[in-house]
């Protein structure tokens, strides 16, 4: 009785498989190719394979289809080369897709990597960059919040709102990240996502304050934080719910795995957003209220009464009164219904790790066939993401070591 390979059978094969391309490529590719004329001008893999490369990579099938694969490239490179002005421009084409300086209004997202294909490092463009300045700034609010924190009765709360904060800002970068690793897409209609994207996060990192601030319900600091969250949680269902309908590709792979990602993840996530917005609404707008209403009964008591002295003492009643409300924002002694909002947005980070951690095992258990439910990601491209982030956080901190505060 033949025994059915598991999941982790067929990854693990498929991981060798991918290591055996990238070895002969990486021998193959230490040749010194200097005539690209060449090799461009070759019209069949026929020819390429006469010119002389190492014996002990001419045997193998799959060095003769990476050669097929460099053939093609060598030669798509050099018809965009050839389409480029002096000043770098692309020229004039017949293409009616080239006009608009070669980027059209809107394009198909496509898939980037397909199973058993070879891991090509993408080219990492500088909006990644600049996306990634904003989690510098994060970190430092981040640094001075958690500094407001360091007292006896604060310090678990300093950790629920750390993780109620870094937390949806990480799964924002990494969704991002998770996309461009799977998919890729140059129009003019992406990029102004992007833009809008950008700017619910810098709305976000700009009320990380204190967490007396952040817990007070007459500062808007956790309202605006929490709408920026929910706002821009809204970005990733509409990508998915695109890619499910115009997506390029493995079109069962993409819909399956969009489907899921949107029912389990983002939807649960975003509706923990939107709750964590309401409550801060509704708390800003209440205290708000109550305010405008001490205020008037305030003037009214003093309307009434002409008596300098009975006025005065009426007057510092309702100042004590205010005082005792507000005093009441302000108890660091336990926990208070203005401590939700973030919690929420605590929670919902930690749905998803644990989400995450479940689905992984369902993989590697084999319980279903994972090529059908997933889209594989670039493994380069995301280990390069990754390696840029930790060095930026790394300079993030040697900025908070060096930065040195001055009194005038």
């Amino acid at each position: 009785m033949e025994t059915v390979p598991s999941n982790r059978d067929l990854y693990m094969d498929e991981l060798r498989e991918s290591r055996s391309r990238r070895v002969n490529f990486q021998l193959y590719s230490n040749r010194d190719l200097s005539d690209v004329e060449q090799i461009s001008s070759l019209e069949s893999i026929s020819e390429y394979d006469n010119i002389n490369r190492p014996s002990s990579v001419g045997a193998s099938l799959r060095a003769r289809g990476r050669r097929t694969a460099i053939l093609k490239q060598t030669q798509s490179a050099v018809r965009v080369r050839d389409s480029l002005g002096d000043d770098g421009s692309l020229g004039d084409s017949d293409d009616e897709d080239s006009h608009g300086g070669g980027i059209s209004f809107y394009a198909r997202p496509a898939q980037r990597q397909r199973w058993g294909e070879d891991q090509v490092l993408p080219h990492v463009n500088w909006g990644d960059i600049f996306f990634d300045l904003f989690y510098v700034a994060a970190a430092y609010n981040l640094g001075s919040m958690l500094i407001s924190s360091l007292s006896q009765d604060q310090s678990f709360r300093g950790v629920v709102y750390f993780i109620g904060i870094f937390g949806p800002l990480y799964f924002m970068w990494e969704s991002k990240l998770v996309y461009e690793s799977r998919y890729t897409v140059v129009d003019l209609a992406h990029r102004l996502l992007e833009v809008v994207r950008v700017f619910f996060i810098s709305f976000a990192v700009l009320h990380i304050k204190t967490i007396d601030l952040m817990s007070d319900p007459s500062s808007a600091e956790t309202l605006c934080f929490t709408v920026s969250l929910f706002l821009e949680s809204l970005i990733p269902i509409l990508l998915k719910t695109e890619l499910i309908l115009v997506g390029e590709g493995d079109r069962e792979a993409i819909r399956n795995h969009s489907l899921r990602k949107i029912k389990n993840i983002f939807i649960p996530v975003s509706t923990l957003y939107l709750a964590a917005a309401i409550i801060s609404i509704v708390q800003y707008v209440q205290v708000d209220e109550d305010d405008n209403y001490e205020i008037g009964k305030a003037s009214k008591n003093v309307s009434i009464d002409h008596n300098p002295g009975v006025e005065d003492d009426g007057h510092m009643r309702l100042l004590a009164e205010a005082s005792d409300s507000s005093s009441s924002y302000n108890d660091h002694s336990g926990w208070r219904f203005a401590d939700l909002p973030i919690a929420l947005c605590c929670i919902a980070y930690i749905f998803n790790l644990v989400y995450t951690y479940i689905r992984k095992m369902m993989l590697l258990s084999g319980t279903e066939d994972f090529r059908v439910c997933n889209v594989p990601t670039n493994i380069d491209f995301q280990i390069h993401r990754y390696g840029e982030w930790v060095l930026l956080m790394m300079g993030e901190s040697v900025l908070s070591l060096l930065i040195v505060e001055t009194t005038i």
